[in-house]
């Protein structure tokens, strides 16, 4: 069950991404745009879980059907959103790329972490060390590959208008652009 319960793991980041179109949409009234897309969702859950049964995928299949299935839900939703908001189609797909990018980054990259760091299945403490330098090896590679989506989302703005401080530094320092 662990490989599945992995898999669900990023089942999960794949399905959060819904909620930014469906507050869109709740917001600028279309919530019943909702209905026909969960009905949907439903549907290709289904088809897809019992696909994986039939075929003899087991939990690990179901497990990658429920991935697909929150990731198609969530793009459909994130797409929707933008095409009520008057984006063009380009300004859609952009859009949908820049909020899966970092899913699609991180998917290889803990499967490249889990598969190679040397003392899989080593006991004890070892197992403990792998897990941490996996863990940080992650969150440094995962970060440097991902840290040009933040540009221009708004988040050193959000920042000073909440009046949060970097650490180790004064609340009127502010670092000189240049």
């Amino acid at each position: 069950g662990v490989p599945a319960l992995r898999m669900l793991c990023f089942s999960a980041a794949g399905l959060s991404l819904a909620n930014l179109g469906s507050i869109v949409l709740m917001t600028l009234g279309r919530q019943l745009m909702l209905v026909p897309v969960a009905v949907g969702t439903i549907a290709v859950g289904v088809t897809l879980d019992l696909l994986a049964v039939h075929t003899g995928h087991g939990i690990r299949g179901v497990a990658w059907a429920t991935f697909v299935t929150f990731a198609l839900h969530s793009s459909v939703l994130i797409a929707l959103a933008e095409a009520v908001m008057g984006g063009s189609r380009r300004a859609r797909f952009g859009f949908l790329l820049r909020a899966f990018l970092p899913l699609m980054i991180a998917m290889p990259l803990a499967w490249v972490f889990e598969r190679f760091l040397p003392g899989y299945g080593a006991p004890g403490p070892m197992r403990v060390l792998r897990f941490l330098g996996s863990a940080v090896g992650w969150l440094l590679v995962y970060g440097a590959a991902t840290a040009w989506l933040a540009r221009g989302i708004g988040l050193t703005r959000l920042r000073r208008e909440m009046g949060w401080t970097w650490p180790g530094r004064s609340r009127g320092a502010e670092v000189p652009r240049g």
